[in-house]
Order: structure tokens, then C-alpha cells, then sequence
């Protein structure tokens, strides 16, 4: 049947019935879109603050439950100015109040008027005392600033990480004290070694001073008593809370609609959140000194001591920041952008020309140009994860560190392409020839 040609008004309404399922399908997609970029964003949130938590609780799993990490941790507290200060005022003032020099030089002045000397004696028991007390607060410095001040401090706080653990499952320490949130370490064994040199000096009465435990506040934990039952807790979180990151991060870029656009938004989500975090932790230490227990005579001495404990909290925050705008970077340099694409096509005509000159050379380069041209993109992939893994046990972690990493990758990357691309330079004119 020859097919009937349609009115002018059938065919408008034709048109107008096409425009308007055109536009369902489009509204369809672009609401689709849209709930795919909502879930997606919900999901990215989720893995930057779980990502933020998890650098946390890797630091805290760390300083808590592996001694050779708080020791590390601890050990350049023993070269800072004003900690060896406030230590050695606490134990001068320790080792004075168990000599009690001003009733041993009373009681010696006594003794000696009883056999006829003047009373004007008394006069100098002042002076001795003061100068015995100088002569003692100069034996506890050269002790604090020697060498073994170092080895008993690293000594005490290795023995007071195991105290540390002991009070995480709710057990007695004899070596580590907490009254409130204040961690206390114990300088017994510092006194000791004064003891010794004050003897070895001639000062024999030091020999009265018995085995005393001076307790030296180390930094203020709040909540501590909170977290004692949370030990096993922490050991599982510190490898389950990262995976958790990363799978959620992956899910986001899955589910959005632009993969790309999604990981670049996802590293910047991350290196927010990180940046919060290194927030957070400036403010807990503006807080902490102003809420510092009356028995903390040297607030210097707690700054100091608060600012090495967290540095590597604040290296793993820089690190996690450094990485993620690294990752931003690349996102952004693989999109369609007009800058983007002149960047990427300026790399690709210098790598070119690297390639180029390096096959004039005739360098005999053996088989492994060709090796590398067939696998590249392995390759590259492999160093990709090799540098991963390197910052993950690097202990020099930082935003320097990544910095160097990400320059290595770069190195390794750009010499696998321009031995790539030397033998896709060097077949062509091999097969002319």
C-alpha cells in the first residue's frame, strides 16, 4: 500500500510528540546522572573522613602498642633545651630535699661550738648551704647534658611504653603514673646517677639518699581512662579503617558518572580533610598548654614535649595531603581542558625528542628498549605500586618525602618511555632500511 503523506497539522503533532520524548529521555539521563554524582559525593565525603580518622588511629596504634615507634617518638626529647631544663630543676629540687644540707650544716656548726668555737660561726651556714646547693644543681646539669642522659632516657621510656600498655588493660604500673589525663614518667634512676657523682666528688652525704621515684609530667592524654578497654580495638581499626578509605574512595569514582572529575574531587575531599586534621591538632595544643595541671612548672618543657610527640601525626597528615593533591594534579591533567591538553602535548613532543636523540646516538641499548615497548604500561603501573609501598615504610614520611617519592616515580616513568619510545623510533627506520 503506498503509504498516505501526512497533513501539516499531522505532521506537528508528530514533531511535537518526538520533542517531547525526546526530552523525557533526556530528563531521564540527566536525573540518573544526577543521583549517580549525589551517591558518588556521599561516598567521597565518607572515605576523605574515614581516610582523616585512620591517619589518627594508625599514630595512635603506633605510639601506644609498638615500642620501637614511641621510642622513636620520645628519644629527641632528651636533646631539647628546655626539657632537659625542666628536668634537671626537678631533680635538683628532688635530690636537695633528701639531702637536707641546711639541718646537716646546723648540726655540724653545733657540733663545733660545743668544743669552743664563737657564735659567730652561724653566720656562715647560709653560704655553705647555698654553696652546697649550687655545687649540687651543678652535678644534676652535667649529668642531664651528658651523653648518658640520653641512654636513660631512652632507657626509661622504653621500659615506660610496657607501663603504657599496662594501663591500656586497666593493670598497675610501678614505672608510669597517670593522675587524670597527666602521664607521669619516673627520674629514679636519673637521681641515682647523681647520687653516684656527687659521691665520686666528695660529697659523701649524698650517700643518706635513698631509692626515690620523681615523677616528671610527660603530656596530658584526655580520656585515656576511656580508652583503656580499646587496645584490641585500636590494632584492628589501624588496618581496617585505611582499606575502608580506599575501598569507599574507589566506590565513589566507580559510581560517578565522570570517573575523572569524581577522583579529582575525592583527592581534594581527602587533602581537606587532612588539612582539618592538621587544624585540629594546632588548636589541642593551644588548649592544652592553657589547661596545663598546677604542678607543671615549665610550660616550655610541655610544648615542647606535646610538639615531638605529634610530629608524626603531622607527617602523616602532610603526607596524605601531598599525595592527594598529587593525585589531583593528575586527574586534572588527564581531562579535556584546553591547559591540560597543551601540557600533555608538550610532554609527549619533549619525551618525543628525548627519544629521538637518544637513538642517534646509536648507544647500544640491547633488547631492552624493546622490552620496555611492549611493556610499558605494566611497567609504569608496577612503579606506580612500588612507590606506594615505599611510602607507606618510609619512616621519613612527610610532605618532603612524598615530594622526593613523587619525583622518583617521575624519573622512573620518564626513562621507561623514552626507551619506549626509542625503539618505536628505531623500528621504522630499521624496517625502511
Amino acid at each position: 500500500m503506498d503509504e498516505v503523506p501526512l497533513s501539516r497539522s499531522e505532521r506537528a503533532e508528530l514533531e511535537r510528540l518526538r520533542a517531547e520524548a525526546a526530552a523525557r529521555r533526556a530528563g531521564t539521563r540527566s536525573g540518573r546522572r544526577g543521583a549517580r554524582w549525589v551517591g558518588a559525593s556521599v561516598v567521597l565525603v565518607l572515605a576523605a573522613l574515614i581516610g582523616m580518622l585512620s591517619v589518627v588511629v594508625l599514630y595512635g596504634r603506633d605510639q601506644l602498642l609498638d615500642t620501637d615507634r614511641y621510642v622513636a617518638t620520645v628519644a629527641p626529647l632528651a636533646q631539647d633545651d628546655d626539657v632537659r631544663a625542666a628536668v634537671s630543676d626537678r631533680v635538683a629540687e628532688a635530690v636537695n630535699e633528701h639531702l637536707d644540707i641546711e639541718t646537716y650544716i646546723d648540726q655540724a656548726v653545733d657540733a663545733i661550738q660545743t668544743r669552743g668555737a664563737p657564735d659567730a660561726l652561724d653566720a656562715l651556714a647560709a653560704p655553705i648551704a647555698s654553696a652546697v646547693d649550687g655545687f649540687v644543681d651543678d652535678q644534676v646539669r652535667a649529668v642531664v647534658y651528658s651523653d648518658r642522659f640520653a641512654q636513660l632516657w631512652t632507657g626509661a621510656n622504653a621500659t615506660a611504653h610496657e607501663a603504657v600498655a599496662a594501663i591500656l588493660r586497666g593493670e598497675a604500673s610501678e614505672t608510669l603514673d597517670v593522675q587524670g589525663d597527666m602521664l607521669y614518667i619516673d627520674l629514679g634512676p636519673l637521681v641515682e646517677q647523681v647520687k653516684n657523682a656527687l659521691v665520686d666528688r666528695g660529697l659523701t652525704i649524698a650517700e643518706r639518699i635513698p631509692a626515690v621515684s620523681v615523677q616528671f609530667p610527660l603530656i596530658e592524654v584526655r580520656g585515656l581512662a576511656n580508652a583503656q578497654g580499646a587496645a584490641q580495638l585500636l590494632d584492628v581499626l589501624a588496618w581496617a579503617l585505611p582499606l575502608t578509605a580506599i575501598a569507599l574512595l574507589l566506590a565513589g569514582v566507580w559510581i560517578a558518572p565522570n570517573r575523572r572529575r569524581a577522583l579529582l574531587i575525592g583527592a581534594l575531599l581527602l587533602a581537606g580533610a587532612m588539612a582539618v586534621l592538621l587544624i585540629v591538632v594546632a588548636l589541642a595544643r593551644t588548649i592544652t598548654l592553657a589547661n596545663l595541671p598546677d604542678e607543671v612548672r615549665s610550660p616550655q618543657a610541655v610544648a615542647s614535649v606535646y610538639d615531638i610527640v605529634v610530629r608524626f601525626l603531622t607527617a602523616g597528615a602532610q603526607t596524605a595531603i601531598v599525595v592527594a593533591l598529587i593525585v589531583a594534579v593528575l586527574a586534572w591533567l588527564a581531562g579535556p581542558g584546553a591547559a591540560a591538553t597543551a601540557i600533555r602535548r608538550a610532554a609527549s613532543k619533549a619525551l618525543d625528542l628525548t627519544a629521538e636523540g637518544l637513538a642517534r646516538t646509536g648507544l647500544p641499548l640491547g633488547p631492552v628498549p624493546a622490552f620496555l615497548s611492549r611493556n610499558r604500561r605494566a611497567l609504569e603501573w608496577v612503579a606506580v605500586v612500588l612507590s606506594l609501598v615505599w611510602l607507606i615504610l618510609w619512616p621519613h614520611r612527610g610532605a618532603s618525602g612524598a615530594l622526593w617519592i613523587t619525583l622518583a616515580l617521575a624519573v622512573a616513568v620518564t626513562v621507561i618511555e623514552v626507551l619506549a619510545r626509542t625503539e618505536d623510533r628505531t623500528r621504522p627506520a630499521a624496517a625502511a632500511a
